[in-house]
């Protein structure tokens, strides 16, 4: 049976041969090549696809960054070097994700960036770029990041935040909050209530 390390090995060769080979990088090539290498026989459909989704990532996408993007609760992420913090809207947090080096995290960086159709490299060593899922990502490279990579993504939200989530992370004064949504209410219901007809016309 394949282990961890022999999938991330596994993983490891097919991103290596997509880089040698200039091959179009889709999700159905990531696929095929995963399943043309040898260790693949002894693999389930589930830990193929897992597999080829973390090459597709590390190939066009957020890499070992993307589950963290894809979380509805995540507002914000950081990267300094290779250690990552996250936001869900408590304040931020120290997470382990295996970003592998800090050169991985330089190319992860530019990768993001050149997706965005920016520039980041030693004669422009930051940028900033909105990725093509709405997320605003803000890169800085040595030497300006002294002991970086510095990345800081903000990600799009699919729902606006509540009243209580604002109120929990501190946006909103808790005492403030009972009058704010009074004259939400108030305005929805003034926008909802129909006119009778000849409301509001001066008396003949």
């Amino acid at each position: 049976m394949t282990g961890p390390a022999d999938s991330g090995e596994l993983a490891v060769r097919v991103r290596q041969r997509f880089a040698a080979e200039a091959i179009p990088v889709t999700p159905a090539a990531v696929v095929s090549a995963v399943r043309a290498e040898p260790g693949a026989a002894v693999l389930g459909d589930n830990a193929l696809l897992r597999i080829a989704d973390r090459v597709h990532d590390d190939l066009v996408g957020a890499g070992p960054l993307a589950p963290l993007l894809a979380d509805p609760q995540v507002t914000d992420v950081l990267v300094n070097g290779t250690r990552v913090w996250v936001d869900r809207g408590q304040g931020l947090h120290q997470v382990a994700v295996p970003l592998g080096s800090v050169d991985d995290v330089r190319r992860l960086a530019q990768r993001l960036i050149a997706a965005a159709g920016r520039r980041l490299d030693d004669a422009s060593p930051y940028a900033d770029a909105r990725l093509p899922d709405g997320t605003r990502l803000h890169a800085v490279l040595s030497p300006v990041a002294t002991d970086g990579p510095y990345l800081s993504l903000r990600t799009f939200r699919q729902r606006p935040f509540t009243l209580d989530e604002l109120v929990r992370q501190g946006t909103v004064p808790r005492p403030v909050a009972p009058l704010l949504a009074a004259l939400v209410a108030g305005l929805t219901v003034r926008h909802k209530t129909p006119k009778h007809p000849g409301q509001g016309a001066a008396p003949a």
